[in-house]
């Protein structure tokens, strides 16, 4: 059996991994197809664990703040990453997908992504003596893992409530949202976006400024999608299912 076209035709047949960042699927997915064989024999909620240890592993090297230990740091936040395909190609192949290893996916990123930026921050406060790029870190580290919860709580009150919305906004309108929010998402404030312009700061001796970057700029964000979430929504026609 060619594993490799049978990862693929499991995957094809998933249409959410469409939505998935230019990354995902231009980089990461494809790596992931590469080496998925070797998990073959295990669960894929372990895989998905040791994918979560591999990411918490990197936040030592962040907080050394050294030149070489924050690429590092980043070079295994990007095997992580690759982990994260490869644990649902092991569960779409084998037919082992599950609830729970969509609530672990979700523990990685409620707890890898911010601690990302806070051990990042720990790293520049060392080499640089400077106590403010704490408070840009935490400051990030905190709005970023508060984004969750106020996007998600949305879906779970429509769930509750049985709710379909309903945009009174024009079609061209909509897309363009849909399309500027998923780009500044995917490239900038969420991961992978996060994770590779670590990198690309670290190979440039410049992760200062993106920890000053994030702690600026991601409780602007925090508070624009409180606005949307809860403002925005009396703009909305809500109609309740039968």
């Amino acid at each position: 059996m060619n594993i490799v076209k049978e990862i693929k035709k499991a995957n094809a047949k998933e249409k959410s991994l469409n939505t998935n960042s230019w990354y995902a699927r231009k980089v990461a997915r494809p790596i992931s197809i590469v080496i998925t064989k070797p998990f073959l024999w295990m669960h894929p909620n372990t895989i998905t664990l040791i994918m979560i240890l591999i990411g918490l592993l990197a936040m030592p090297f962040f907080a050394l703040g050294t030149y070489k230990s924050i690429i590092i740091g980043a070079l295994i936040l990007q095997l992580h990453y690759i982990l994260d395909h490869v644990d649902g190609n092991v569960a779409r192949l084998t037919n082992k997908k599950s609830k729970r290893g969509l609530y672990l996916d979700y523990i990685s990123n409620i707890t890898i992504n911010p601690f990302t930026l806070i051990f990042l921050s720990i790293g520049v406060f060392r080499a640089t003596g400077n106590i403010n790029y704490l408070y840009y870190g935490f400051s990030s580290g905190f709005f970023l893992l508060a984004l969750e919860p106020a996007r998600l709580y949305r879906f779970f009150i429509f769930y509750e409530n049985k709710i379909v919305k309903k945009d009174n906004l024009p079609i061209w309108k909509t897309n363009f949202i849909v399309v500027l929010n998923k780009n500044l998402n995917d490239w900038i404030f969420n991961f992978p976006g996060i994770m590779n312009l670590i990198l690309i700061f670290a190979l440039f001796n410049a992760t200062k400024y993106l920890v000053v970057f994030y702690g600026l700029t991601l409780p602007l964000l925090f508070l624009a999608r409180i606005i949307y979430e809860f403002v925005e929504w009396k703009r909305k026609d809500l109609d309740k299912v039968n």
